[in-house]
Formats: structure tokens, sequence, C-alpha cells
């Protein structure tokens, strides 16, 4: 049958050595970009969490300042109420 196909041993080595070539290099391809596009992705979560970090410091060092003028416009606020209301 491999006569009638015109066939040769030779041949059939070398189709099946460019198959698995083909295939190893498909596989390698495909994993190398997935990969690469894990690594891509923890490197956007890690830049995030890094800027969630800083804002949450940014945050608590102005909490003083941040309470100060919150109670001290809530206290003109409550004297203005009262003011109105007398």
């Amino acid at each position: 049958m491999r006569a009638e196909w015109g066939l040769h041993w030779r041949d059939e080595r070398e189709m099946e050595y460019r198959l698995y070539k083909y295939l190893y290099e498909t596989l390698v391809t495909t994993k190398f970009n997935y990969y690469r596009g894990n690594i891509q992705r923890s490197k956007i979560v890690c830049e995030g969490i890094q800027e969630a970090r800083e804002d949450i410091l940014r945050v608590f060092t102005h909490q003083t300042v941040v309470a100060d003028i919150l109670t001290r416009q809530a206290d003109k606020r409550c004297f203005r109420k009262h003011r109105t209301q007398s």
C-alpha cells in the first residue's frame, strides 16, 4: 500500500520528523505565549497593588489633617445651625 502512494521509508520518516518538529515548535510557542501573558498580567497586578499601597499610605499620612478639617467644619456647621434655630 505504501508503494501505491509513492511513499518510501525515508519519506515517511521525514514526514514524521517534520510533524513532530512542527508539533514541538507549536507547543513550545503556545506555552511560551501563555507564560509571557501570565508574567505580563502578574506585572500589571503587582503595579496595581503597589499603587493601592501608596494610596493607602497617603491616606494614613493625611488622616490627622483630614480629621482636623472635618472636625472644624462640623463645629462651624453645628454652630450655624443652632444660631439660625434660636
